[in-house]
């Protein structure tokens, strides 16, 4: 307390403590690209990568992390750029230390399925398009 120069003392005190941690990049924007399978799509699979940076201060020369990925359960379309379909989470020493947000890359849209009726009917119009051997479309009705 009665230090002759206390703004000397603390300043070295900082400097001790700063030399004895680093900072860490677990993740940039755009670290982690991930190819994911979709149902219901016109694709089947979608492009996504982590739209956060995350870092992590630890002591120097301390151990390595891990990263997870952590999908959404079921990814079905229809799908649009920068929906979140998961998280990276990192990890030291078993220890949850940090995530980062997956998002799509990509619109994808919805698989368009025929319902019942309207299959059964294409599937007549074929029939009787073989049937004439002429094209449907080139079937004009009668005046």
């Amino acid at each position: 307390l009665n230090a002759p120069n206390d703004w000397q003392d603390h300043r070295a005190l900082f400097d001790y403590g700063f030399s004895l941690y680093e900072s860490v990049s677990l993740a940039d924007i755009g670290d982690y690209t991930v190819e994911l399978p979709i149902k219901g799509g016109k694709k089947s699979t979608v492009l996504a990568v982590n739209n956060s940076e995350l870092s992590f201060t630890q002591r120097k020369g301390e151990g390595d992390f891990y990263a997870v990925l952590e999908v959404n359960d079921e990814i079905s379309a229809p799908i649009y750029k920068g929906d979140s379909l998961g998280k990276i989470v990192f990890y030291k020493n078993d220890e949850k230390i940090g995530e980062t947000n997956i998002v799509s890359l990509e619109n994808i849209k919805k698989k368009e399925e025929k319902r019942f009726l309207a299959g059964l009917i294409d599937y007549g119009k074929n029939k009787i398009a073989k049937i004439f051997h002429r094209p449907w479309n080139n079937v004009t009705p009668r005046e």
